[in-house]
Parts: structure tokens; sequence; C-alpha cells
């Protein structure tokens, strides 16, 4: 396995040969658009918490409309780790130049 396969799919043992093979295809999917993605990053230690709420009472809190499914609504937060964020561009110059901020944590709260 390569190193772009072990960056994405993490260690073969962990993930399987399948599963690496499908993050390899996906990465080949989403560098195909010129010029996106802008950055690149892996993410680490991601925790994704969904709740299902009332469609009316969280409409209330929202200023826009309600993707819902199915007729439900839900709220997931998820929270994360930003690893080694460098332009797509630039290699290890562009890395060692985002470095100070190349890792960072965030929290992500969407209806």
């Amino acid at each position: 396995m390569s190193y772009a396969q072990l960056e994405i799919s993490g260690s073969p043992a962990k993930s399987g040969i399948a599963t690496g093979k499908l993050s390899v295809a996906a990465k080949q999917r989403m560098l195909a658009n010129r010029g996106e993605p802008l950055f690149l990053a892996r993410w680490d230690r991601a925790v994704f918490i969904h709740y299902e709420a009332e469609p009316e009472s969280l409409q209330r809190c929202v200023p826009f409309q309600l993707d819902l499914r199915d007729g439900r609504a839900f709220v997931s937060i998820v929270a994360f780790t930003l690893l080694r964020m460098r332009p797509r561009m630039g290699g290890r110059v562009g890395e060692w130049l985002l470095k100070p901020i190349g890792t960072h944590g965030f929290l992500n709260v969407r209806t």
C-alpha cells in the first residue's frame, strides 16, 4: 500500500484492503476537479453525535428551511481534530508554511 493510501484509510490491518481501495478511488475522484480541493488534511479523533428533534421546534431556531429525512429533523454535532492541513499545491514547503495553523480542533453543529 502506498503512503497516500495509508494517509486516507489508516493502516491496512485496521481498515482492510477493500476499504483502502475505496478510499483511493474517492481521493482520485475528489482530486479530479481542477483547483479543488484548495486544502488537504486528515481528521483525527472524530466523534459524530446525532439527535432527533421536533421539526417545528427546531425550525423556529434555524433561519433557513430544514433538510428533513422522512419528515424527521436531526441535529448533528461533530467534534474532530484537523491534522496536517496544507494547500493541495505546494508540497512540503506549503505544508511547512501552514504548520502554525495546520493542526486544530473543530466543533461543528448542523441541522
